[in-house]
């Protein structure tokens, strides 16, 4: 059985809070086991970054445990054993006289202390994609999965689920769907492209909200910088997931011929992989996970003092 669990990773002094939800719905637990996957991978890439610039991200894990216990979408409350759906119960007040209610104010305090708020589900019908609800916020949450690369389904749903009650709290708040139904911890690669849709969603809101704060800022993105030394350019030649190698490191020696990437379907299956064009020193990364074809990926410079450019 998937315990609740709450973790928070990150730099908690951070002004940026995320909060990523998981296990809202019992018979989804692909979802759960993609976000502890996810949280796993964020905490790699995080460690990478100096601890005042991380954000501070809280995973809320598997909070419907008796749904995750007896695989049901709904939660059953102890006292009256009535089934429940968590992501319907969002209203504006809660009664709070049973363990359902309690849970339910547990959440929304949880929203309060948070300033994007991250709902991931599973289903068997939708591949990896942002739900927006077809109403007076939708060209906001349009307008993000434009720039953040991913698909976006219009819909009318419930305004009582957890996403509606944070953006009716001035939250920035999405509801993921994640691709197949029910557990699916033998299929590994499934799991692993989930969990870098969840990190690229993490990290394309956090740059969203933060060019809404400050609309007036330069995107200082140095992939322009070893052009006019003549580096060479590498590009995909398929839209997919892309998993860089131990190699496709900033400032890395390779060699011509060497594995950077390879870049996979959203099943994930290999649809091509990336090789060095010439000997010389990585100069650039790809700037998101979700890759269309054509993308520029790395920069290889072959004789060049690459810490004096950077």
């Amino acid at each position: 059985m998937i315990n609740y669990k709450t973790f928070v990773e990150g730099n908690p002094d951070s002004s940026t809070k995320v909060l990523v939800i998981c296990g809202t719905h019992g018979n989804e637990q692909n979802a759960i086991a993609s976000t502890l996957l996810a949280r796993e991978e964020l905490n790699i890439q995080m460690a990478k970054v100096r601890k005042k610039y991380r954000p501070m991200v809280t995973f809320v894990v598997g909070w419907n445990e008796t749904g995750i216990a007896n695989y049901e979408r709904e939660y059953i409350d102890g006292e009256s054993e009535t089934p429940n759906d968590l992501n319907r119960a969002f209203t504006p007040e809660g009664t709070n006289n049973n363990s359902k209610d309690f849970l339910i104010l547990t959440i929304k305090e949880l929203i309060a202390k948070h300033d994007i708020i991250i709902d991931v589900h599973n289903s068997p019908l939708i591949a990896n994609c942002v739900l927006i609800n077809n109403d007076l916020y939708a060209e906001r949450y349009v307008d993000f999965c434009k720039k953040a690369d991913v698909i976006g389904l219009l819909q009318d749903v419930s305004t009582h689920t957890i996403k509606y009650y944070g953006i009716r709290n001035d939250k920035f708040a999405l509801t993921l769907e994640l691709d197949t139904m029910g557990i699916t911890h033998d299929n590994k690669e499934v799991l692993s492209a989930n969990s870098l849709f969840i990190v690229h969603i993490i990290k394309q809101a956090i740059e969203y909200t933060n060019s809404k704060k400050k609309p007036d800022v330069i995107n200082k993105n140095k992939t322009c910088l070893p052009a006019k030394y003549n580096a060479y350019e590498v590009k995909s030649h398929a839209e997919g997931v892309i998993w860089l190698t131990n190699l496709a490191k900033l400032g890395s020696y390779v060699m011509e011929g060497q594995v950077l990437a390879t870049i996979k379907s959203y099943d994930g299956n290999t649809l091509e992989t990336v090789c060095a064009p010439c000997d010389g020193h990585v100069c650039t990364l790809p700037m998101t996970y979700i890759m269309p074809e054509n993308s520029v990926l790395f920069y290889i410079q072959p004789e060049i003092d690459l810490w004096g450019l950077l």
